[in-house]
């Protein structure tokens, strides 16, 4: 009879760790990662191969980075930026899309949106002479998808002639790359959206 309670009492036991090893977590899962913040912007008009769109007014954190060859320490320092390198030592929310901007001859800077929570109040200072923080102005800018890294003066000017013609203005002169420059808008890979060419409109 006592065998009988010992092995009844072993049986229970390891019954019991049993279920409490079932019931004891695994570790917790992978959070889900943040909502992706892009610039918010109203779609004016949609056509079969751009869009015009208008942005609203917000500030940038912008790295000038000289020729087109130092586009990767540009953006090296965006990232450090939102790492946590800056006055507050504060890391901030990546966004998208990876702006590189050609403002002048062989002259281009990379550019991310500041996040919407620093929108209303001051955003974490840079502490690297390359990076400031500018707040543009609501601004119409026409979009299209677009596949290579470098846009082409040939597809600029094929762009800003249809521009020409939605906006109402001549189409006769061609797009000047060295005065008005262009946007290339890079996305992240989760959004599954393929990089974009912007060109500002209201400085065609």
């Amino acid at each position: 009879m006592i065998l009988l309670v010992r092995y009844v009492f072993i049986i229970l036991t390891f019954i019991t760790i049993s279920v409490a090893q079932i019931k004891q977590p695994r570790g917790q899962p992978n959070p889900l990662p943040k909502p992706i913040q892009q610039p918010p912007y109203s779609l004016i008009r949609g056509y079969l191969t751009f869009e015009i769109r208008e942005y609203l007014a917000g500030s940038w954190i912008i790295a000038d980075v000289g020729p087109f060859s130092n586009i990767s320490m540009g953006v090296q320092l965006l990232n450090s930026y939102f790492d946590g390198e800056n006055s507050q030592k504060q890391s901030m929310t990546k966004t998208v899309p990876l702006l590189i901007m050609k403002v002048g001859p062989d002259r281009f800077q990379t550019s991310l949106y500041i996040p919407f929570e620093y929108q209303k109040e001051p955003a974490p200072k840079p502490t690297s002479d390359l990076l400031h923080i500018d707040h543009l102005p609501t601004q119409r800018f026409g979009a299209a998808y677009y596949y290579e890294h470098s846009p082409s003066e040939l597809s600029l000017s094929f762009f800003s002639t249809a521009l020409r013609a939605i906006v109402g203005e001549t189409i006769s002169d061609e797009y000047d790359v060295e005065k008005h420059g262009y946007m290339y808008a890079n996305y992240d890979a989760l959004l599954e959206q393929e990089p974009e060419l912007l060109i500002p409109i209201n400085l065609l």
